[in-house]
């Protein structure tokens, strides 16, 4: 029997594996490296919205079977080593306290499990990122070549088209392994990230239900961790090639400068320290900004929640002053943020400016007879462009190493946790269960269902989000306002130019040293092109800073009064919105999108408007230098300009179709919120829900899960890359059709013009990078704007407020009819609903007697006008409320809710929002209520700051708060809903006294279903089946 079922599984892993075939492994080697094969993807993206089962499957080594069971075991073999070494030294000391000693929680033994498992996939990473490196390096030596070329001292006998086909042989190998090492490190951590994760989850499933308590707190956090750890399996070989590319650089620029170089590499060394304070100060802010936004979203989210009992007392007004007050805290914050931005800006173009001024101005003036030619200048340049972003990385080593320390040691310790023996901290695949887990998740995989269940918790795919349009991203330039985005514009125009005028500058400044007779004329030669560099790098840093005022100034007006329109519509939206839809919507775009309009739209529109005018601008720099570039590259010229309306088009283009980039990542979300949702249920469950779960088939419920997750990383990811290469390309024959140009052309073009051409042809591809991020950026940007316009655009409910509707002294005597009232339900069949008549008598006291709540409900709607009548007439002392506004009538009329409610802040706030009645009388409306004595008791006594979840109120007092409220608002209408069994009697006694007594001129509607808890009453309305 055992023989049998062991070739069963073993036909059933041939046959999975054929299915797993991955059309990337079966692809040609050319088609391999340039993604072409992922083209089936793509045009199916382009004909209609992508499902998964139109996603490319990942290889069966890469699957997420092969990739959980291989760690499993190698953690299961770390911890039989730990366990044996620890019984071996423990000499009578339980080996479980040495299992839980300090050297094994250090994160080492799952670092190594991790390392064992991927050991393959992080060796080629390596090799990858030294290639990567190599090939980089490589550019600017082939760039000095074809210079010394253009000064007729070439290095190679070579002909012109020969250093053009190896410049682009170059640049084309560069971007072919730098691709391939994006592809292999991303998807390694994909799949470090898929080991943890199906690991933590087999680990919270077995756990205890005293351990699941104890660690639920810090449940939240292992996502995070997982993210962090994966992040360092990447980051180690990345640290193991950046010494040597350091090195690397520093030889090439002694090489080039001698000692000179030197002083440019101090010069970054010593601006590190100014740029690790102002990250330091940077991330304080953003804690502080963290904190404002939490409390504005605690209070938010109690105003959407409690939305019915704040139209109902009025009070819109006081919790929209109390969120814009927050709100301010938060924009200060995000202000002196914004004016930090000016030294980020700063450090990012005015650095490489100051770098270049002092190695060149050492290099001349350390000896006069040092003449800086145009091989040595651009090949500098583009040696500091490599050297600098390493250098300033350092700062950021340390604290990231150290995070990635303590969430190994997090990881690990949660894996150890009720880890009696070896055996409890895994779950070891057999043969049957790893069937069954085969055969349960590629049944799923395979299926071709679009509404695809990656868990028992009803998490289904959901089509994207339709592509915001270029009216969205209109909407919030308008509230940039013109004035600061024209600023913003002609200081980008002004940073282009100043940044071609420096490069000129160097430029002609080698071709003017060639024609100096002189040591005197040299001198003034030199003096005078440091000055006017100088001068020019002064120029760019005060544009610098008037870019970054004028973005900050306008981002954060539009920030304030988007939030400010989003409020005020929120607060206008009609109660039915409230009840039939999840307020996590209306939080999303309070706390998300305007987190994204904050901190996200401004750098994307800024990001793409300065990689436009760079793109531009070195196009029309070349096109310039060599007219006949607009002939022979005219092909590549209209791609290029294809391509970039292309992408503006998918930003712009109002279609619901959105780019197959796009479409995967929405895939990839829905998948990650599975993935997460089921992680967080596995750490937050009981022991019942936990038993259950392992009963349904766990592990190939997370498998499923996982799949999906790793199926669209792993299309992502290929789409990035297939992008990237075709941009790299454009660019590579951009590149090589300026240098074939200019070399065939030495007659007319100088060495100079020659490396300042060239660098700008280089740069096409970064700018197009940055191009295309930025508008994937604003494609993202647009979409969080459109839900935020969407609410501009709903239904609001009537007006606040109506002129001259109501005569003066209105209501004097509170009567209350009611002629054939209707609403608009389609489904209604209560009386409430389907026709109401009925009147009150002035100061009347009536018990409103329903057989269901709903009826209540429906009443109070209409009294309120929360609930819209369709038909009939609802009077209030003779006066159609329909015509009067919604204030006008809401504050006429009072309630003392069934649950009371009260907000967060201070006891007096609570019964005077607006602090219109003085100490005085708020404590006498006390004593009445019987309350006079609690409160004196507090701490704070009226000052006292009631928040939730410490209650230091029952709920009778509590409800007696809500009788004192309605007592200073003197309105002359009150309805009183019955009372929940969890008030005291005592307490409830008390009300229905202080009603009778302190509400004899108010006419007083006792909603209940209970009429034996009511006291006192003039008369009895009936709400049944048939009528009143």
């Amino acid at each position: 029997m055992y023989k049998f079922k062991t070739v069963i599984y073993i036909l059933m892993q041939r046959v999975v594996s054929h299915v797993l075939s991955s059309p990337e492994m079966e692809a040609f080697f050319l088609s391999r490296i340039t993604y072409w094969w992922f083209k089936r993807v793509v045009m199916v993206g382009q004909r209609r919205p992508l499902q998964l089962e139109d996603l490319s499957p990942v290889s069966q080594q890469d699957s997420v079977q092969n990739v959980c069971c291989t760690f499993e075991e190698h953690w299961k073999n770390q911890l039989d080593a730990r366990w044996n070494e620890m019984q071996k030294s423990s000499y009578g000391t339980s080996a479980v306290v040495h299992l839980f000693s300090a050297p094994f929680r250090s994160g080492l033994s799952l670092l190594h499990a991790l390392w064992l498992t991927f050991l393959r996939a992080l060796l080629q990473v390596t090799l990858l990122r030294l290639l990567t490196d190599l090939s980089g390096l490589l550019i600017p030596l082939v760039l000095r070549c074809v210079i010394l070329f253009s000064e007729n001292q070439p290095e190679f006998d070579w002909a012109e088209r020969t250093y053009a086909l190896v410049l682009l042989g170059t640049v084309v190998s560069r971007s072919l392994v730098e691709q391939q090492f994006e592809k292999h490190s991303r998807m390694t951590a994909a799949k470090v990230q898929t080991a943890l994760t199906s690991t933590l989850h087999r680990k919270a499933l077995s756990l205890s239900s005293s351990s699941r308590h104890n660690l639920c707190p810090g449940a939240a956090c292992l996502s995070a961790d997982v993210k962090r750890v994966a992040g360092l399996v990447v980051m180690l070989p990345q640290l193991l090639s950046s010494p040597l590319r350091v090195a690397l650089c520093v030889w090439l620029l002694w090489r080039e400068l001698g000692p000179a170089a030197l002083v440019g590499v101090a010069m970054l060394l010593f601006l590190i320290p100014a740029g690790a304070a102002a990250e330091r100060r940077v991330s304080e802010l953003q804690k502080s900004k963290t904190t404002f936004r939490k409390k504005r979203g605690a209070l938010l989210s109690e105003m959407v929640t409690e939305m019915k009992m704040l139209k109902q007392l009025v009070w819109e007004g006081w919790f929209q002053h109390r969120v814009t007050v927050s709100r301010e805290r938060e924009l200060e914050t995000l202000r002196i943020l914004g004016y930090l931005t000016a030294f980020s800006m700063l450090n990012d173009i005015c650095v490489p400016f100051l770098v270049c001024l002092s190695s060149f101005g050492a290099f001349v003036l350390m000896d006069d007879g040092h003449v800086l030619t145009s091989a040595q200048v651009f090949t500098t340049i583009y040696l500091h462009r490599l050297l600098r972003p390493l250098l300033l990385d350092i700062p950021n080593l340390s604290p990231l190493l150290t995070q990635a320390k303590n969430s190994l040691c997090r990881l690990e310790l949660y894996l150890l946790t009720e880890c009696p023996t070896p055996d409890c901290c895994h779950e070891t695949f057999t043969q049957d269960n790893t069937e069954e887990m085969f055969t349960c998740s590629h049944i799923e995989n395979f299926s071709r269902n679009s509404d695809v269940h990656f868990s028992e918790m009803e998490v289904k795919m959901e089509p994207p989000t339709p592509t915001g349009s270029w009216m969205d991203v209109r909407l919030y330039l308008q509230t940039f306002g013109c004035c600061w985005a024209l600023l913003c514009l002609a200081a980008q125009l002004g940073l282009v130019l100043v940044a071609l005028g420096q490069d000129a500058l160097l430029g002609l400044w080698t071709s003017d040293a060639k024609e100096v007779q002189s040591l005197e004329d040299w001198k003034e030669l030199r003096n005078s092109r440091l000055s006017f560099y100088a001068l020019l790098g002064l120029i760019q840093a005060l544009l610098v800073c008037t870019a970054a005022k004028c973005v900050t100034k306008g981002s954060l007006r539009a920030s304030e009064r988007l939030h400010s329109e989003l409020l005020s519509n929120v607060l206008h939206l009609p109660l039915t919105f409230f009840q039939t839809s999840p307020p996590e919507q209306v939080l999303h775009s309070f706390t998300q999108d305007m987190s994204v309009v904050d901190e996200q739209v401004s750098k994307c529109l800024c990001l793409w408007l300065n990689s436009l005018l760079e793109t531009s601008a070195a196009c029309l720099l070349i096109s310039f230098i060599s007219p006949i570039f607009i002939l022979v590259a005219s092909p590549v010229v209209a791609l290029l300009v294809m391509l970039q309306v292309l992408s503006f088009f998918w930003f712009v283009s109002p279609s619901q179709s959105a780019p197959v980039s796009r479409q995967i990542k929405d895939l990839e979300a829905s998948a990650r919120c599975s993935v997460t949702l089921l992680l967080r249920e596995s750490l937050c469950a009981d022991v019942a829900t936990a038993a259950f779960s392992l009963q349904q088939c766990s592990p190939s419920r997370c498998h499923r899960a996982l799949h999906g997750q790793l199926l669209t990383q792993y299309n992502h990811i290929i789409m990035d890359r297939w992008v990237a290469l075709r941009i790299d390309g454009l660019a590579a024959i951009l590149v090589f059709m300026v240098t074939f140009i200019l070399l065939v052309n030495l007659d007319t073009a100088d060495p100079g013009i020659v490396g300042f051409a060239l660098m700008h042809a280089l740069n096409v591809r970064d700018n197009l990078h940055k191009y295309m991020e930025a508008s994937c950026g604003l494609q993202d940007c647009a979409r969080t704007l459109k839900r935020i316009a969407e609410y501009t655009v709903m239904k609001k409910e009537a007006s606040w407020v109506q002129p001259n509707s109501a005569p003066n002294g209105w209501p004097e005597h509170g009567q209350i009819e009611f002629r054939d009232y209707r609403a608009d339900d389609s489904k209604a069949t209560l009386v409430a609903f389907r026709g109401l008549s009925f009147s009150t008598q002035s100061r009347e006291k009536v018990i409103v007697l329903v057989s269901e709540w709903a009826q209540a409900e429906a009443l109070v709607g209409f009294l309120f006008r929360t609930l819209e009548g369709t038909s009939g007439l609802l009077l209030l002392d003779r006066v159609d409320v329909s015509t009067l506004g919604l204030h006008e009538l809401r504050c006429q009329m009072n309630i003392v809710p069934q649950v009371p409610v009260l907000f967060s802040g201070s006891l007096r706030a609570n019964l005077d929002p607006a602090a219109r009645l003085s100490d005085a009388q708020v404590w006498q409306a006390l004593e009445l209520c019987h309350l006079k004595e609690c409160v004196q008791q507090l701490p704070g006594q009226l000052l006292h700051l009631l928040q939730k979840g410490k209650d230091s109120l029952s709920m009778g007092q509590r409800r007696l708060l809500c009788v004192a409220r309605a007592l200073l608002r003197k309105s002359r209408v009150l309805l009183v809903e019955e009372a929940p069994s969890s008030v005291e009697p005592e307490a409830e006694h008390l009300v229905q006294q202080v009603i009778r007594r302190e509400f004899s001129s108010c006419t007083v509607l006792i909603v209940t279903q209970n009429p034996q808890a009511v006291i006192v009453s003039d008369r009895v309305l009936v709400l049944g089946q048939c009528g009143v």
